[in-house]
């Protein structure tokens, strides 16, 4: 079931997203967006995008300082197009991020009665601690045969239900396996990003964009999946490949880790 805060922060990086496209001139438009956002409750919101998205930890920060110095590695993430190929590597291994912990996308459970000659049924199943325990009737359908049944889909462990009908209407069911994992969020595991510097940053590398420009800085995952005991490092880095493209292996791999 999808995590209502990880929507609340996908929408508002979308809207940074659009803003950050147009131009570095667009400064105003990205400050103003913050100000709606403090004014309408949703700043630990934004706080936990900027973290999610962008990797800039907006805490123990005044406002105006969030919106001078996040709006160029906003603007940076935005032109390597990093966060677009990250996500767009977690959507299609069905994973979502909400601050530094990942979970599975589990489908809303939903049942179905499957039957030569009947239609019409609309069953509702209702879960309780990621089991299905009873199945409300919201329509009797109509012509069903005896060899009608019930497909439950969603969840993790399959539950299943049998039919109960009379004058070929579907009049109750009968749960007989529970299932687990059903309307529930599934959490994996996190990933934690540690930097790593070739040389120590002087007064004239301070800028984390310019670190990256000259390969000085190198960045490894710390991932810890939930069923685990210990974290596993990920840090195979290729001098061939850009930071952005190195840092994209290497949560393909932590992702694929987590998932395993």
């Amino acid at each position: 079931m999808i995590n209502k805060q990880r929507q609340e922060v996908d929408k508002i990086f979308q809207k940074i997203d659009k803003i950050a496209k147009r131009g570095t001139e667009y400064f105003k438009d990205y400050s103003t967006l913050i100000d709606e956002y403090l004014l309408n409750g949703k700043y630990s919101e934004l706080k936990e995008c900027l973290t999610v998205f962008y990797h800039f930890d907006a805490n123990n920060m005044d406002v105006s300082s969030v919106k001078k110095e996040s709006w160029p590695i906003v603007r940076f993430y935005t032109n390597s197009s990093f966060q677009e190929q990250r996500q767009k590597m977690m959507k299609t291994k069905g994973v979502y991020q909400v601050a530094l912990d990942y979970y599975k996308e589990i489908p809303l459970t939903r049942a179905t009665v499957k039957d030569t000659s009947g239609t019409g049924a609309e069953l509702l199943p209702v879960t309780e601690n990621g089991g299905v325990y009873s199945m409300t009737i919201l329509r009797q359908g109509q012509n069903y045969s005896a060899s009608a049944s019930i497909t439950i889909t969603g969840g993790i462990g399959t539950a299943s239900a049998t039919p109960v009908i009379k004058s070929g209407r579907i009049n109750s069911a009968i749960i007989t396996a529970t299932g687990s994992g059903h309307n529930q969020t599934l959490k994996i595991g996190r990933i934690l990003e540690i930097d790593e510097f070739e040389e120590d940053i002087t007064n004239k590398l301070t800028k984390d964009q310019f670190q990256r420009l000259i390969q000085n800085k190198k960045t490894y995952l710390v991932v810890t999946k939930d069923s685990a005991t210990q974290s596993f490092t990920f840090s195979s880095w290729n001098i061939n490949f850009t930071y952005e493209k190195n840092l994209l292996k290497l949560y393909t791999e932590g992702i694929n880790y987590l998932l395993s």
